[in-house]
């Protein structure tokens, strides 16, 4: 019996680890993998290092022999090619600075040029990587990412048009319906919910999805301070408030249970 770890998609020059496990047999029992191009290493679990290889979809196999015969297990794995799967994310923060990240296939490294005459380093991609940045003054900016890995000549992403504020980050301290008891808002259709709601930097637009559907359905230049749900339904609201290009959002933490035997 054999049971081979899956491996995943890598970018060139990416070592992945092959591991075979619940490998069992009469023995003497001899064990070793196949690799891409047909090189054999008798160590479990192996090392393979594609080096700069074309994309594409590979195959590893491992295979197990004894007296009673042979037993193999193959598993595919593909080396990417080098491109932007979208156009770098940019976060506007306030008062000159942004945070920045890029979503790529087949990149070891990334570079950020600022479009303010700045370029940063080479940076090692990992998941989740950002940077963050501040401009010299406000303005509009050309925005750009470079990738680069061992095989592929290196890889500019689309310019992006950035706003750059000197304003403060508009955030929400606060959003929580009056009346909740340890985390459970139990209300009557029809009646007014009071919320209690805290801001910073200054917003100048509140935005409220009240059913948590992804509209935004009431939109006010000053926070409104109650809503009434017309019909029984679990509700979890959604405010986010705006600043210019800035923006915040906060999710209401419990669910508003609305039912017509609620206490009004």
């Amino acid at each position: 019996l054999v049971s081979v770890a899956q491996a995943t998609s890598v970018p060139p020059c990416t070592p992945i680890t092959l591991r075979a496990s619940g490998v069992t047999g009469r023995p003497p029992l001899q064990t070793f993998w196949t690799l891409p191009g047909g090189g054999r290493v008798r160590s479990n679990p192996a090392r393979f290092d594609p080096g700069p290889k074309p994309p594409g979809l590979y195959t590893a196999t491992f295979t197990a022999i004894n007296s009673a015969g042979r037993a193999s297990r193959s598993v595919s794995f593909t080396i990417e090619s080098l491109r932007f799967r979208k156009a770098p994310h940019v976060e506007n923060l306030g008062q000159r600075q942004v945070r920045v990240s890029a979503s790529t296939e087949g990149a070891v490294e990334l570079q950020w040029i600022w479009g303010d005459g700045t370029t940063s380093s080479w940076l090692a991609l990992c998941d989740g990587l950002s940077q963050t940045h501040r401009y010299p003054s406000a303005g509009t900016y050309t925005l750009r990412a470079r990738a680069r890995n061992c095989r592929d000549p290196i890889l500019e992403s689309p310019p992006v048009a950035i706003e750059v504020t000197s304003q403060p980050e508009p955030k929400i301290l606060a959003f929580a319906a009056q009346g909740c008891t340890l985390g459970f808002c139990l209300f009557a259709p029809g009646v007014p919910i009071f919320f209690d709601q805290r801001f910073d930097g200054s917003p100048t637009a509140y935005l409220y999805d009240w059913d948590g559907n992804g509209t935004f359905e009431e939109v006010s230049g000053v926070p409104v301070p109650s809503h009434a749900y017309g019909k029984p339904g679990v509700y979890l609201p959604v405010l986010k408030v705006t600043s210019g290009p800035l923006s915040a959002t906060f999710r209401h933490a419990a669910p508003i249970l609305v039912q017509s035997n609620a206490r009004r």
